[in-house]
């Protein structure tokens, strides 16, 4: 694994063996961060990321190394921790762009807003286990706290392909998709809230 754009091109990731995660491939990630540069990122500096489940933290490093102000890493797992600390070491040390706390990813979205905290945040990206409702529980979460993200945030969840049509209509909590890109069974799904959209 590497990281594949931006100011740490090619510096390698460190990954746990088996099954423990299951890190979104340099393809995918490429293709991510071309659809957020070309469609809805016009200025790195200007954006702080949530990255959630974040595993290896290639996700919110490959936003690091584009530019953005900051990310902040969500991960609980002790044994995928060891990993993820060592590749935020690509970072500068004396840099305040990352922050990395050691959390299940919904106690973090359902404790009190910590003002010290960058927030809101603007992009938020989470690459979740497959196949466990973590779509409809994550736009829940993020209905219920209008001050962890911007009112125009953009979220990006990957699932398994298809995983929309087993929602039901009620089960987005006010968001709206508004891109769906697959990649063999994999897919990016795009959200945004619906009264954003409506005033665009």
């Amino acid at each position: 694994m590497r990281i594949t754009g931006g100011a740490f091109k090619g510096r390698s990731l460190s990954c746990p063996k088996g099954r423990v995660v299951r890190p979104t491939t340099d393809k995918v990630r490429q293709a991510l961060f071309n659809i957020l540069a070309s469609n809805y990122v016009s200025d790195w500096k200007e954006v702080t990321v949530l990255d959630l489940f974040a595993g290896t933290g290639a996700l919110g490093l490959e936003a690091i190394s584009r530019g953005a102000r900051h990310c902040t890493f969500i991960e609980h797992n002790k044994r995928v921790l060891s990993h993820l600390k060592k590749n935020l070491q690509i970072v500068p040390v004396n840099s305040g762009s990352i922050r990395l706390l050691g959390l299940d990813v919904y106690s973090f979205l359902e404790r009190p807003a910590n003002p010290e905290e960058q927030m809101p945040f603007t992009l938020v990206l989470a690459d979740p286990p497959y196949g466990k409702g973590h779509i409809s529980r994550l736009l829940k979460a993020f209905s219920k706290s209008y001050k962890l993200v911007s009112d125009d945030a953009l979220i990006v969840i990957e699932e398994k392909r298809g995983a929309l049509s087993l929602l039901n209509n009620g089960d987005m909590y006010g968001f709206e998709p508004i891109k769906e890109k697959g990649y063999g069974d994999s897919a990016l799904f795009f959200f945004r809230r619906e009264e954003m959209l409506k005033d665009e």
